[in-house]
């Protein structure tokens, strides 16, 4: 499991409004399960599979690296762990 720490930095420009996951199935087709406030739902339109994988790629450049993230995390929990 690789964890990245989004910046919060990226404010409004961030890339996804709800969490989602991406599911690749054995016969090679991807689904898509959605959270918002309101429900989860799965998606299987692959048009709106494309724009979400699209749009997890553009995350997955902006976030914080490997290294950097595990710092990140680490300096936060010091923070929970002295305060």
């Amino acid at each position: 499991m690789v964890v990245q720490v989004s910046p919060f930095s990226l404010g409004e420009d961030r890339p996804l409004a709800h969490p989602i996951t991406l599911l690749s199935m054995p016969n090679r087709t991807i689904v898509g399960y959605g959270e918002t406030q309101r429900r989860g739902f799965l998606e299987r339109d692959v048009d709106i599979l494309a724009e979400w994988a699209g749009e997890y790629d553009q995350l997955q450049v902006e976030a914080l690296s490997r290294a950097a993230s595990r710092e990140f995390i680490r300096q936060v929990r010091r923070g929970f762990e002295n305060g």
